[in-house]
């Protein structure tokens, strides 16, 4: 039983490590996949397309920025790019022990700090050259300094609240939600006693959020144009597929990447959980932040992609962990000693358990093997097609320098025509299946051609992958 302030911070230390550990672990062990090599990419960009060049790929400048001058100083390998992800993800343990002694009890931080280290989403996304670690890690923050500002209202604690939710908001277009979520903890706290102040005084709380949404202005403008886009036509976010009520509802399982082991963690912790809230008053405010943080991060989206435009992407309600996390830290506190340690035992084993297979088994594209694959064998007369043509940034980064001119990028049939008709050998890379109908039209033209003398290499068989790679050497 955690007893001591002292014991309490050796533990917390411990499992800052243990998350730190996970998250380094295998760091560079499987190749970039298609949108990490976007941010490879995207490093390459001028600072004014990386501020003003929204669009799907780039979702807020924050992380692009610090990637930039990251990479442009330690390159973009798997490890320099992923750094920093795994770095934000060790770092927002602590915080989620410090949000949970805000809103539970000491045991109860103490033990969300435990599941989140080494809860599978929260390592996979910490190991992912993407801004989705950063996004959670601002996220908490934000909630911890709302609150503080709350209890008492600091100028300085404001500008730090206004300066982490800023970032938050120019780092992922889901921080909308974030800054809507805190509006209602605002509002469903305010009249509590230890929050009272913010009650009786709001002046100064609207003088923060007045603060706030001005300097959030002009990345809104970009989301808004954006949005539009997308509703207009087709846009590189055009792949987000209109979610079901089966998607939201299974939002929580999915989180621990295996729907049966989900499914059972779930399960051992919901009659728990609502016993203790049923059985403990002072918790109340917790479970309000977690039903405020259900609502925000995955009822809202949904409404949105079924009202307005798909927007409802699993990653990108990241936020929404902290649900899972607390909900399994308040079950787990509510034992005494014995039946405790079993619980969290039993709870910590179902959690682990997927962990075997992400760090045992490949599960991102391997552009390595296929760059190292092409550059073994294609000459200086060869020309590479990608399929789809957006898969020609990965392509390119894997190939030998001398040999990225060949990889010819084809839009449409009427830019693919000239290619076969002039090429004595050709290598199409097909890997994705694509909903444009621009580029489906390609297929066939493809196949066609390739059965004059085709052969087929899969690497899919190379690799154990489920999304394989077909290589087709054309003669």
């Amino acid at each position: 039983m955690l007893r001591s302030e002292a014991e309490n911070s050796r533990w917390l230390w411990l499992i800052i490590l243990l998350g730190f550990a996970l998250r380094m672990y295998g760091l560079a062990q499987e190749s970039l996949w298609l949108d990490e090599l976007v941010t490879a990419k995207r490093v390459h960009d001028t600072i004014g397309d990386l501020l003003f060049g929204w669009d799907s790929e780039t979702q807020g400048p924050v992380y692009y920025l610090w990637v930039k001058f990251w990479g442009l100083i330690f390159g973009t390998g798997e490890i320099s790019l992923r750094f920093w992800s795994a770095i934000w993800g060790a770092l927002t343990i602590p915080l989620v022990y410090t949000l949970g002694r805000q809103l539970f009890t000491n045991t109860g931080a103490i033990l969300a700090a435990l599941y989140f280290a080494v809860h599978p989403f929260a390592i996979y996304y910490s190991q992912e050259a993407r801004p989705y670690a950063l996004f959670l890690f601002l996220c908490v923050a934000s909630y911890i300094l709302l609150l503080s500002l709350m209890r008492q209202h600091r100028w300085p604690l404001a500008w730090g609240y206004i300066l982490v939710t800023t970032l938050a908001y120019y780092t992922h277009v889901f921080a909308v939600f974030l800054i809507f979520s805190e509006i209602l903890i605002f509002l469903a706290f305010r009249r509590e006693r230890e929050f009272r102040g913010a009650g009786r005084y709001p002046k100064p709380f609207y003088l923060t959020l007045l603060f706030l949404c001005l300097l959030c202005i002009p990345e809104t403008a970009q989301n808004a144009a954006a949005m539009f886009s997308k509703m207009g036509g087709e846009t590189m976010a055009s792949w987000i597929p209109s979610p079901t009520v089966r998607d939201l509802f299974e939002a929580p399982v999915k989180y621990f990447m295996n729907p049966y082991v989900g499914a059972a963690a779930l399960l051992l912790v919901s009659v728990l959980a609502a016993l203790r809230f049923y059985s403990e008053p002072r918790l109340r405010l917790g479970f309000i932040f977690l039903f405020i943080l259900g609502i925000s991060f995955w009822l809202l989206p949904w409404i949105v992609s079924l009202t307005v435009t798909p927007v409802f992407v699993l990653r990108y309600t990241i936020p929404g962990l902290l649900i899972v996390i607390f909900l399994m830290a308040t079950a787990s506190a509510s034992l005494q000693a014995l039946p405790r340690q079993l619980f969290v035992l039993a709870l910590l084993s179902l959690t682990v358990y997927p962990l075997w297979n992400y760090y045992t088994k490949v599960d991102k594209d391997p552009w390595r093997q296929a760059g190292e694959y092409l550059s073994a064998r294609i000459t200086s007369n060869d020309i590479i097609i990608p399929y789809p043509p957006f898969t020609n940034v990965p392509i390119r980064h894997y190939l030998l320098p001398h040999l990225r001119e060949q990889v010819m990028r084809a839009d449409s049939v009427k830019a693919l025509e000239p290619l076969l008709n002039s090429a004595e050998r050709i290598w199409v890379v097909d890997s994705y299946d694509s909903k444009r109908e621009s580029y489906r039209n390609m297929l066939p033209l493809l196949n066609t051609w390739g059965r004059k003398s085709a052969q087929l290499i899969s690497m899919r068989q190379k690799t154990s992958i489920r999304r394989g790679f077909g290589f087709a050497r054309l003669r």
